[in-house]
């Protein structure tokens, strides 16, 4: 993706895909998208260079969305490690159709909406009010899994309390900044 794609904004977004390079068609799901690239976790055999062709499969659109790219890298995970890393391709795109572009538009909608934390009043004192927000990131203890969201709270000590009541024994919080 080098760094002419970083300037455009990547989009977290899980969605079925065939990758077809040099003939031979993979079932695999993209898992970010931007206006210059995706990356696609697959274990298509594609070497930086090669040109592929990407039909995107997205849940609210009628007909797969097609696009030409060309593989810019390529992270190889071995077997044994693929439940806990993800391999794939990073694939900067040359020809996409506008359809993929209002898929983009929808995604970075869908985006900003859950990210951001929603904007509420303070409490005017009320006893037992939550007017504060907290971004908490929590880590499954021996695991490699992370969860990030957002908490309203009285303070931060409440924040944590709070999520640790929602995840339970096994899990850590390694982050509790106020939004």
């Amino acid at each position: 993706m080098g760094i002419e794609a970083q300037r455009y904004p990547r989009f977290r977004k899980r969605v079925p895909c065939r990758v077809t390079v040099s003939g031979a068609s993979t079932a695999a799901i993209v898992l970010n998208v931007s206006q210059a690239g995706l990356f696609i976790q697959t274990g298509a055999t594609a070497r930086p260079g090669d040109e592929v062709t990407i039909r995107l499969s997205p849940a609210d659109t009628p007909e797969p969305i097609a696009i030409d790219g060309q593989v810019v890298w390529r992270r190889t995970v071995a077997s044994h490690l693929r439940t806990i890393a993800k391999g794939g391709m990073g694939v900067s795109i040359r020809n996409a159709p506008s359809s993929y572009f209002q898929f983009l538009t929808s995604a970075a909608a869908a985006t900003d909406t859950r990210s951001k934390p929603s904007a509420k009043p303070a409490s005017r004192g009320k006893p037992g009010a939550f007017d504060r927000t907290f971004l908490m990131r929590v880590r499954q203890e021996g695991g490699p899994r992370t969860r990030k969201l957002y908490v309203q709270a009285s303070d931060r000590e409440d924040a944590c309390r709070r999520v640790m009541n929602r995840f339970g024994a096994g899990w850590t919080v390694i982050l509790a900044d106020e939004a």
